[in-house]
């Protein structure tokens, strides 16, 4: 079920990109760079290529091999979802900066302004249809094999896409004041 509702969410984001446009339009591979490359580089500074290889293997099977080994797994996962946010970020931040660099040639802002709003695009979606259901599978595979009375902690707070929302929001305002 869970794997028919990523698809119905795609679909449905993919259906609302084909109506209004096309496709292309929302393939940039700076901010696929910054996103994925950024996120998973800045994982590995944390955890092992191992350990980000094993996390997002049982976080695919929403189980692991050991039951011991879930909460490092969660653990891997929350760092790479909260680089992703931050990555998406920090894409927007270079998109503005490149924006605001060439406010006196026009059609340089609209590239720049793509790659400040599809970074935030591409770390919200990977960060929420991906690798925050891996987590959750894990922390329910770890619920069902607790033998303790503690309850294990939830991962990262919704606080991580405050940031994204922010960046979105000082881009239309840097956008709509670069264009007056």
């Amino acid at each position: 079920m869970r794997y028919l509702a990523r698809v119905l969410v795609l679909g449905m984001f993919g259906g609302a990109i084909l109506m209004g446009g096309n496709l292309a339009m929302f393939i940039n591979l700076p901010s696929l760079l910054i996103v994925i490359g950024g996120g998973l580089f800045v994982s590995l500074s944390f955890h092992s290529p191992t350990a980000v290889r094993n996390a997002l293997v049982a976080g695919s099977a929403g189980t692991a091999a050991n039951p011991h080994d879930l909460k490092k797994h969660r653990n891997v996962l929350g760092t790479m979802r909260t680089s992703v946010v931050g990555c998406g970020v920090l894409g927007t931040l270079i998109g503005l900066v490149q924006m605001l660099a060439n406010l006196d040639d026009p059609k340089k802002l609209g590239p720049a302004m793509a790659v400040a709003l599809l970074t935030l695009i591409y770390s919200v979606l990977l960060s929420e249809l991906f690798l925050a259901p891996m987590s959750n599978g894990l922390l329910g595979e770890e619920l069902k094999n607790s033998t303790d009375s503690s309850e294990p902690s939830a991962g990262p707070s919704g606080l991580l896409n405050i940031s994204a929302v922010f960046s979105f929001t000082v881009s239309f305002v840097l956008l709509f004041v670069a264009l007056d």
